[in-house]
């Protein structure tokens, strides 16, 4: 019966309410340190993900930047930069100006009708006097 005492002194040793509470906080801590690996871990997938997306439009960027300067390497390219640029000719060269028809530029707009107008047409007629 020695051996019974024993163990139930050891039971009311591991139970009490002092080693409970001790767990208790270890628990606590353990789950805080969790939550705040887990938040870790979402910030750094986001931020891999927002580094792809910079990556790609930088290497687009790098694509476009490459074959501008591939253009700027011959005599043609140059001069077709320089006269977007800073609007230039050459000597002797002349200028074309096209204009639209004069009811257009007048600011006549052609109407544009939807399936209310479309059939309150068909009902309704216009009279032409």
């Amino acid at each position: 019966m020695h051996s019974w005492a024993k163990n139930r002194t050891q039971e009311r040793r591991v139970y009490s309410n002092i080693v409970l509470i001790v767990l208790f906080i270890l628990a606590i801590f353990s789950l805080k340190g969790f939550f705040d690996v887990y938040r870790k871990q979402a910030e750094s997938k986001r931020g891999l993900a927002e580094t792809k997306r910079e990556w790609t439009a930088l290497s687009e960027r790098e694509q476009v930047l490459t074959e501008n300067i591939k253009d700027l390497e011959t005599l043609r390219g140059v001069e077709e930069e320089i006269r977007n640029k800073f609007s230039v000719s050459k000597e002797g060269e002349r200028m074309a100006l096209i204009v639209e028809s004069r009811t257009r530029a007048m600011g006549e707009v052609e109407e544009k009708s939807n399936w209310f107008t479309w059939l309150w047409g068909a009902i309704f007629p216009a009279k032409n006097p």
